[in-house]
């Protein structure tokens, strides 16, 4: 099954834009077209200020990978009215949950599946968005970037099944 972050590296590839190591090179990436484009019904409020994630940061004592803070500027989280859920969680929220005493030190939690799994990064700034089983521990790489992640879930080629199967 191709990911839609696939079909759109290919379409920005033909475009002109590309990988260049982790970033994506060319035009800045536009969230809010994307995320309207794989997901019309999703509600993406304005996004956080400068100001507010570095608070976030400081008050967590940690950097946001830069990929993080891409999408917080973008759209403060992501609500799907059918699910009823905030499945990328606001800056206020991946503030509160990361204070979660469960939370694994080396990973920034972001979003959640709706069952027990949490959607996080490596605090290292290495690639990979991992899935991790709140009642197992278990982590698993489910994709290579934000990007893959929130295009996947919210376009529906991401679940929490094809997270655990990879």
């Amino acid at each position: 099954m191709r990911v839609v972050a696939d079909v759109l590296r290919e379409r920005d590839s033909a475009a002109g834009r590309g990988l260049m190591g982790s970033e994506w090179a060319g035009e800045a990436f536009d969230w809010r077209t994307e995320l309207e484009f794989v997901a019309p019904d999703v509600t993406l409020p304005p996004g956080a200020s400068a100001q507010a994630i570095a608070s976030a940061e400081g008050s967590l004592g940690l950097t946001f990978p830069k990929q993080q803070v891409e999408f917080l500027r973008a759209t403060d989280g992501v609500y799907d009215a059918e699910s009823y859920r905030w499945f990328a969680w606001s800056l206020e929220r991946i503030v509160d949950e990361n204070f979660e005493p469960e939370r694994p030190s080396d990973l920034l939690l972001i979003g959640d599946d709706a069952a027990s799994g949490w959607f996080c990064l490596r605090l290292d700034h290495r690639e990979g968005v991992i899935h991790y089983e709140r009642t197992t521990g278990e982590r698993r790489t489910i994709v290579p970037d934000v990007r893959g992640l929130w295009l996947g879930w919210f376009g529906g080629t991401i679940s929490v099944q094809t997270a655990q199967r990879r």
